[in-house]
């Protein structure tokens, strides 16, 4: 059961190096959902200049879109390059993580139909290591304990602070 904090080195530990090169990018995505041309999509993909999946945290450019492109869009390559950024992003910034039932879900599903064989994702799942699924798993479950904690109407911000007893009751649920 992990600190915010903790996770979050977790995390960049984790996925420490992983590249988007060859994938789909953020801004690609929105391009995908208007059915753009592969024109288009590669001029979205080029004005993406990051490098570092840990730039992309704090940009502007990155955000939960509740309407447009977004995790739907992206290849596998792209999901492995984002998703630790969306973790920390949304562990960096809690009152997202406790109003983005959408991406959030979203997410999740991605991560399910990675293991399912009739899915075009079938297989993403592999191209993460076991160090990476086991962060995900434990994002998954400090998010839903958080979700839960703010539920009984308590400040997600005084989550970590709380002891232990008391946190473990919520991953415990």
């Amino acid at each position: 059961m992990s600190t915010r904090k903790e996770l979050i080195e977790k995390i960049r530990t984790a996925f420490k190096g992983v590249s988007r090169a060859g994938g789909v990018s953020w801004s690609e995505t929105d391009i995908i959902d208007d059915y753009g041309t592969m024109e288009q999509r590669l001029i979205a993909r080029a004005s993406d200049e990051d490098e570092d999946w840990e730039d992309v945290v704090l940009s502007k450019k990155f955000a939960y879109q509740w309407h447009r492109g977004s995790f739907c869009f992206l290849d596998a390559i792209g999901f492995k390059y984002y998703l630790p950024a969306a973790m920390c992003q949304s562990l960096q910034e809690p009152e997202i993580a406790k109003n983005c039932d959408f991406d959030f879900s979203q997410v999740c599903s991605l991560l399910e139909s990675m293991t399912d064989e009739d899915s075009i994702w079938h297989g993403g799942y592999s191209l993460l290591s076991e160090q990476q699924r086991e962060v995900v798993s434990d994002y998954l479950a400090y998010v839903d304990a958080l979700t839960k904690f703010a539920f009984d109407g308590h400040d997600i911000d005084q989550f970590d602070s709380e002891p232990a007893e008391i946190r473990s009751k919520y991953f415990d649920q």
